[in-house]
């Protein structure tokens, strides 16, 4: 960094430390917290660059949108375009050492740095890109808007509530600790040590999730197929079939449930609501007021198989239940009344790994992020199916084993939180200066801050 630049990035500190009395401390903020407060726009430049409609339209670009970003994991993915292809919204282009900043979507907390060498990438209208100024080390400035204080005030300072998102210009004026240079990048030395051996331990959990997922949806399959016998907890060797079996299309099984609605409807009355959103967080529906859902929505009355047509090899199948409350879901979900076949039966149909490659495969649109499956073919596919009694003992048989399995998934979880939190906490008690990194740094000793932030979020 040259003398000039430092002098302007030291420039910009003074003048923001001048200036931060005019802006009202975020109560997020520790009262503890060791450094002065400056406003982000006296400590990053945002949104430095963007991409004109006079772009070449052969451009190649890697684009991230908001899906594709988490708060601890970062970049998750992206996809490859054409400029002339991409969506009006990939215009923000970034470079190594950005930090992005969801400004739309906020309770998503999506947060990343830029940590590659980004030729070529851009990212959505809906961040926020923010380039340190001299002076400022990137990697703090990323731990600082990775802390929980500064996410909870950009949530908290966030207007709408179906899509909340921030100004830009209460973005730029929310107040942040800034240490020393010198203590800056000894706190994100120590971080990125600290964070790297918790976030190995995670992974580690991570593929045990995914062995547990795997070793379910095996277990589904293998039960419905007929190749394991419930009963007799045997394998069916090639050839032999657990259990007598018809075919029929999956359209005669089920009734296809179209009523729609507007849930305006609704008047101010509250809903059970399953979205695809809803699903994704939290794998069921929930009450929501009818007045803050804007689409148009299916109207169903409990029992239905829900199956995600969007994004289908995501997997998102529900068995809706019934409600005191009016039931809606969302139509990207094909709505399956049962008719000719028992319905926990037809929910595990639906989550076998014949039918869900069935469904991939019927895939007619879009971009990487937005496949859309055919309704009529999906809904013309022959299946095979046991008796009823038989598909009953399945169905018991699944939804006793799969909640065995639940339960180990669940703890691991569990577990994967509790880290997920003490690295939280880690890196909000570092950057506002609760943790002596002085102390921290030398052999044998220790911080009482430190080991009480460990205490508490110990996790197995």
């Amino acid at each position: 960094m040259s003398n000039e630049s430092a002098q302007l990035g030291r420039g910009a500190q003074r003048q923001g430390r001048v200036r931060a009395e005019k802006y009202s401390r975020v109560s997020f903020w520790p009262q503890t917290c060791s450094s002065e407060l400056m406003p982000l726009k006296f400590i990053c430049r945002l949104d430095p660059e963007s991409l004109p409609e006079t772009t070449d339209p052969d451009l190649e670009l890697n684009y991230v949108d908001i899906g594709n970003v988490a708060l601890q994991e970062g970049i998750q993915a992206h996809e490859r375009m054409r400029f002339a292809d991409a969506p009006s919204r990939a215009r923000k282009p970034v470079r190594e050492g950005d930090i992005i900043v969801s400004t739309v979507r906020t309770y998503l907390k999506a947060i990343a740095g830029i940590d590659f060498d980004a030729k070529g990438w851009v990212v959505s209208t809906g961040f926020a890109v923010l380039r340190a100024m001299p002076g400022i080390q990137n990697r703090f400035l990323l731990r600082i808007v990775q802390s929980n204080p500064f996410v909870e005030s950009v949530v908290s300072s966030s207007n709408g509530v179906s899509y909340p998102a921030i100004n830009p210009s209460r973005l730029k004026n929310l107040l942040i600790p800034i240490p020393e240079f010198k203590i800056q990048k000894t706190i994100t030395d120590i971080l990125d040590r600290e964070t790297t051996c918790i976030d190995e331990l995670i992974e580690k959990k991570q593929r045990l999730v995914r062995l547990v997922d795997e070793k379910r949806s095996a277990l589904i399959t293998a039960a419905v197929t007929g190749v394991f016998n419930v009963k007799t907890k045997e394998i069916i060797t090639c050839g032999r079939r657990s259990s007598s079996t018809a075919s029929f299309p999956i359209k005669v099984l089920f009734d296809i449930c179209r009523n729609s609605v507007e849930p305006s409807s609704f008047g101010d009355e509250d809903v059970f609501h399953y979205s695809l959103p809803n699903w994704h967080e939290i794998g069921d529906g929930r009450i929501e007021a009818a007045n803050q859902i804007e689409s148009l929505k299916l109207l169903i009355s409990g029992g239905e198989i829900l199956v995600s047509k969007l994004n289908p090899e995501k997997g998102a199948v529900v068995h809706a239940r019934s409600h005191t409350l009016p039931v809606v879901a969302s139509i990207e979900f094909i709505a399956l009344r049962p008719r000719k076949i028992y319905g926990r039966y037809g929910y595990w149909l639906m989550l076998s790994a014949p039918i869900r490659a069935e469904l991939s495969a019927s895939v007619e649109s879009v971009t990487n992020s937005h496949k859309r499956a055919r309704v009529d073919r999906f809904l013309s596919l022959y299946v095979d199916v046991p008796d009823i009694p038989y598909q009953k003992a399945i169905a018991d048989f699944l939804d006793r084993e799969t909640a065995r399995i639940e339960v180990l998934k669940a703890k691991t979880l569990d577990s994967i939180n509790r880290l997920r939190e003490y690295r939280s906490a880690l890196i909000t008690a570092a950057v506002t200066g609760q943790i002596d990194v002085a102390t921290w740094r030398k052999q044998g000793q220790t911080d009482r801050n430190l080991d009480a932030i460990r205490t508490a979020y110990s996790a197995g």
